[in-house]
């Protein structure tokens, strides 16, 4: 048995009790950030396209698959670079976040979907962020690091197209 355990940074003290063998695992002591201080600063934003439609794969967090179907990329969406985690890009698509938020809705939770990319155009998984129109700005903190990826199994991705 696992337990996840996440707590917010408020600053009140908890009390964690588990059963007997659960192995705890907590995000406590992981860097929280606010999306905004990751925002990509380049002019003109980068955009990148897929070469062929295709099923992306299920976000994966903590070894597991998240019980999320995940809408299909089309060649047709374009993803602009938002924010900068190193060496990669988080990059969102206007018309891939329609489809994907119909699918969600069953399960719930304000996210916006962003693929992880770099400059080659490959991809190496999903960031989910809070969307900002629900979710308060203090809300918004989550660790921002290419570690937290939600990676999935990208290989059969194809190769994405830089536009500019």
């Amino acid at each position: 048995m696992v337990l996840v355990v996440s707590l917010s940074s408020c600053g009140s003290t908890y009390n964690l009790y588990a059963p007997p063998g659960a192995t705890i695992h907590s995000t406590m002591g992981r860097n929280y950030s606010h999306p905004d201080e990751f925002l990509y600063k380049g002019m003109p934003a980068m955009t990148f396209r897929s070469k062929t439609d295709f099923r992306p794969p299920e976000p994966w967090y903590l070894g597991r698959k998240q019980p999320r179907p995940m809408a299909d990329i089309r060649a047709t969406d374009h993803w602009v670079v938002t924010h900068q985690l190193e060496s990669k890009y988080l990059a969102y698509s206007e018309s891939f976040q329609p489809r994907q938020a119909r699918l969600q809705d069953k399960f719930g939770g304000p996210y916006l979907f962003y693929i992880v990319i770099d400059d080659s155009g490959t991809v190496s998984g999903w960031k989910m962020l809070l969307d900002p129109k629900i979710v308060s700005k203090s809300e918004r903190m989550t660790v921002m690091s290419v570690d937290a990826i939600r990676g999935g199994d990208w290989s059969v991705a194809p190769a994405f197209d830089r536009l500019q």
